[in-house]
C-alpha cells in the first residue's frame, strides 16, 4: 500500500453515488496486489493476520496452512489500525469453489467496533 487509496484502484471505482444521489469520494482502498506483502503483527499499517500469516503474490491475497487438515481458516483484521466513522463500505472479493457444489461456507464479514453499542444487533432488520 502506498497511501490510503491504493494507486492501483481503478479510476471508475474512486467515486460512488449514494442512494440519495450524493457523490462520495473513495478515502481508502486496498487491491492486495503488491507481491511479497506480509500481514504478520507490526508489518502492515492497515491489516494484521490473526492466526496464520498470509501474503500477497501475483495480484492475490494468499493463505496457506501447514496443517494436515484439508481445510484452513484465515482472518485479516483492521482492529486498532483504522476506524471508519461513517460512510459507505464496499467489499469486492472472489471466494473459492463453485456455487453449484456443496462444501464449506467461505465468508467475508464486515463487523463494527466491538466496544460500541449496537454491534450485537448489527444485523437486525437486514
Amino acid at each position: 500500500m502506498r497511501g490510503m487509496v491504493d494507486e492501483d484502484t481503478p479510476q471508475d471505482k474512486r467515486t460512488t453515488v449514494a442512494k440519495d444521489g450524493e457523490l462520495w469520494d473513495l478515502v481508502f482502498s486496498d487491491e492486495f496486489n503488491l507481491d511479497g506483502r506480509s500481514f504478520e503483527p507490526g508489518q502492515d499499517p492497515n491489516w494484521e493476520a490473526v492466526n496464520l500469516p498470509p501474503s500477497t503474490a501475483m495480484g492475490t491475497l494468499e493463505h496457506y496452512s501447514s496443517s494436515a487438515w484439508r481445510y484452513t481458516s484465515g482472518m485479516l483484521q483492521s482492529w486498532n489500525k483504522m476506524c471508519f466513522q461513517g460512510g459507505i463500505l464496499e467489499v469486492a472479493v472472489s471466494l473459492p469453489g463453485s456455487p453449484t457444489k456443496a462444501g464449506l461456507k467461505p465468508r467475508v464479514f464486515v463487523l463494527g467496533n466491538l466496544a460500541r453499542y449496537g454491534y450485537p444487533a448489527s444485523m437486525d432488520g437486514v
